[in-house]
């Protein structure tokens, strides 16, 4: 029997991804790159994005959004008589702080295909999240004698596209690191013996801080943060400013495209919060600067791979 080609079939994936193709397109070929590489964490993410997550399955930080709750409610009011609000933002800040940071968050468990339908649909608009009962038992609370008739959790579409972004960009990362530390730059190896190597990598980039939404911070309490060289460590004030001075070619790159691309904003403010940071992450950053091969269009494209490898040649020396 033939042996599978999946140097030709991760490199299939890196062109879908860079030619901005549906996820529908090459997400089973991920499916099956994670069967061959037997790495239980990979296919379990996998697996997860695939056919969306399980109540009880830890969601990845990129999947949940801070959001405002509104509601139509009666307020009955001593001799005043009965206050009707519709499409009433409610005060969440007034309920105790663990329950009003539960329920201020959307989590997205949804399959990737599933939010990308969300994302090519014809409707314009907010998208609104029924409350549960238990949220709407707390929601009573703010406002006394008060009866909620409903109540939902608003989100914007435009941010489905961050959830998308961030898996292809994580999954790019993900294979220039397998390319660089287990297939030697040819992706063609005898896959059980480079086995603890590959669990290795997949540890460090799934559990260490790859997953960040804007605002927010990646929790990493459960899990090791490997220090050294491509983790934490000091970046020159040279290289720093090499680095930046990459971004606003980027940028002025980005502001050519008629259409507004987001995508591409959300990835140049993510590096230079980045290099803000006392001591920035060489792995993060060049996550950040890979994703511009995957969101780039036509000749923009062109013209800002060469400033991606530069800035990747400089990182990789720190």
């Amino acid at each position: 029997m033939e042996k599978l080609n999946i140097k030709g079939m991760i490199e299939s994936v890196i062109e879908d991804i860079s030619n901005d193709s549906s996820i529908s397109t090459f997400i089973f070929k991920v499916q099956l790159i994670s069967r061959y590489l037997r790495n239980k964490e990979f296919s379990q993410w996998i697996k997860n994005e695939i056919n969306g997550y399980s109540s009880d399955e830890a969601l990845p930080d990129y999947r949940i959004f801070s959001t405002q709750v509104k509601a139509n409610l009666i307020v009955e009011q001593p001799f005043r008589g009965i206050l009707k609000l519709k499409n009433h933002t409610m005060p969440i800040a007034h309920l105790p702080n663990d329950v009003a940071r539960d329920i201020s968050k959307i989590y997205l468990r949804q399959s990737l295909v599933s939010l990308e339908e969300i994302i090519n649909s014809k409707e314009e608009g907010e998208i609104a999240f029924s409350t549960s009962e238990y949220e709407r038992f707390h929601l009573k609370k703010i406002y006394q004698n008060s009866t909620i008739l409903s109540a939902h959790k608003t989100f914007n579409r435009s941010d489905i596209n961050l959830v998308v972004y961030k898996f292809k960009s994580t999954l790019l990362e993900m294979f220039c690191d397998f390319n660089d530390k287990i297939f030697n730059d040819e992706i063609d190896f005898d896959i059980m013996t480079k086995k603890k190597e590959i669990d290795k990598i997949v540890n460090q980039t799934i559990n260490t801080g790859i997953y960040i939404t804007d605002g927010s911070n990646a929790n990493i309490s459960d899990s090791t943060m490997i220090g050294g060289q491509g983790n934490n460590v000091q970046i020159s004030s040279t290289a720093k400013k090499e680095i930046e001075e990459i971004v606003l070619k980027i940028e002025a790159l980005a502001n050519e495209i008629d259409e507004d691309r987001t995508d591409i904003a959300d990835a140049i403010l993510s590096i230079r919060e980045e290099l803000e940071n006392k001591i920035p992450r060489p792995k993060f950053l060049k996550t950040a600067f890979n994703s511009f091969k995957a969101i780039g269009t036509g000749v923009i494209a062109n013209k800002i791979t060469p400033l991606v490898d530069s800035a990747i040649e400089i990182i990789n020396k720190i």
